[in-house]
């Protein structure tokens, strides 16, 4: 993911603690939730090798694809190591892909996952919350 703009003041801040991997608290944030929807695509990505980690992270990366050909506003899931599970759903994704587009700082956690892996393809749902500083 080395396509990350450090941007300055609070939100810069923010993005170098995250890419650095530290943690930072701040007073007064809190999260927003804005959906719970389902990974689309996991069949065509390796998401039932990375189930178990996925389990015991939680934390799901979403990272804009605007140069997507199928899909302008397209919003990729990864795991935190890096590895592609697949996209938000085309249908949720137009409000995310702009308020991404606008600086916002949208987050996922795996919210629930089916124990049983159906082929290649694995049910996971995850909770999404705008980060309101």
């Amino acid at each position: 993911m080395s396509d990350i703009v450090i941007k300055d003041g609070l939100t810069g801040l923010l993005m170098r603690v995250s890419v650095d991997g530290g943690e930072l608290t701040l007073p007064f944030g809190r999260d927003i939730f804005l959906i719970n929807t389902h990974v689309a695509g996991t069949a065509y990505y390796d998401a039932p090798q990375a189930l178990e980690r996925i389990r015991q992270a939680r934390t799901l990366i979403l990272k804009r694809q605007p140069d997507n050909p199928h899909d302008e506003l397209a919003i990729e899931v990864f795991t935190p190591d890096g590895e592609k599970l697949g996209y938000v759903p085309r249908k949720s994704n137009p409000i995310l892909a702009r308020l991404m587009d606008a600086g916002k700082i949208i987050t996922a956690t795996l919210a629930d996952c089916d124990e049983e892996v159906h082929g290649k393809w694995v049910d996971m749902r995850m909770d999404i919350v705008l980060k309101d500083l």
